[in-house]
Order: structure tokens, then C-alpha cells, then sequence
């Protein structure tokens, strides 16, 4: 069985949409339309590039590779809020009908200095099953 996957390149989110950061609702609102309007323009041509057409999935799994300019690191839940402007520019630009139907796998956080972005791995459909392994001390 082929599974239909694709990976975007993409800018890191500003730093004024980071959930932890203190900004005016508005000027946040400006930052929120500014970057979801390039993203979205930037998923539109890779997607006509590379598939020359703009899917539309209706269900997808998504698994994000942030290359971060330090070593610091963001909770999973801080680092999917701060990329919410960033799947809603996908979602724009054709990837995702919806971004209702999105399963969003564990993140991986990489320091890269010369060249920070974010990685998005797309895989079509939904996930059904997952088996978590446990161990006894677990428990």
C-alpha cells in the first residue's frame, strides 16, 4: 500500500505568535494574517510544483521537525500552538479541505543556527490504531 506523503519546508513562526509571548491582541492579529498569508502562498507553490495540483486531504497525520537558531526547547503544546497560523496557511493554500481532521504526531526539536525553519511531514488519511507499549514500572 502507497501512501501519499509530502514535506514542507517553511519559515519559523515570528516570535510576537509564540503563545508565552506578551503582545497587544492586535498587533498579534497583524503578525497572525501577515504569516499565514506567506505561508499559505509559500505551500501553494510547492504544492503546484511538486503535484501540480492542491489535494484538498480531508484527514491527515502531521509530524513537525523544528530546526530551532538555539537549544532551547518548547513544550509540545507551546510549539503546536505557535505553528497554529502555519497549518491554517496549509490548510489555505490547498493541502488540508479542513484542519479538523488532523492528527498531530509527537514534534522533534533539532538546533540548526545557520538555517532555523520548520519541517512538516504530511501523511493522507487517518490514524486508526495506536498501541502504546508499556513497561512494568510504568503502571
Amino acid at each position: 500500500m502507497c501512501m501519499e506523503t509530502i514535506t514542507l519546508d517553511l519559515p519559523l513562526p515570528p516570535k510576537e505568535l509564540h503563545p508565552n509571548a506578551r503582545k497587544h491582541w492586535r498587533k498579534r492579529a497583524e503578525h497572525t494574517k501577515k504569516h499565514r498569508r506567506f505561508v499559505g502562498e509559500l505551500v501553494a507553490v510547492q504544492l503546484l510544483e511538486r503535484l501540480h495540483k492542491r489535494p484538498r486531504w480531508e484527514a491527515a497525520a502531521i509530524e513537525v521537525h523544528a530546526y530551532l537558531p538555539t537549544a532551547h526547547r518548547h513544550d509540545q503544546d507551546n510549539l503546536l500552538a505557535w505553528l497554529k497560523c502555519t497549518i491554517d496557511g496549509c490548510t489555505d493554500a490547498g493541502l488540508f479541505s479542513d484542519d479538523r481532521e488532523l492528527a498531530y504526531l509527537p514534534s522533534v526539536q533539532t538546533t540548526d543556527k545557520k538555517r532555523p525553519r520548520i519541517e512538516i511531514k504530511a501523511v493522507r488519511g487517518r490514524i486508526k490504531n495506536i498501541q502504546l507499549e508499556m513497561e512494568d514500572n510504568d503502571l
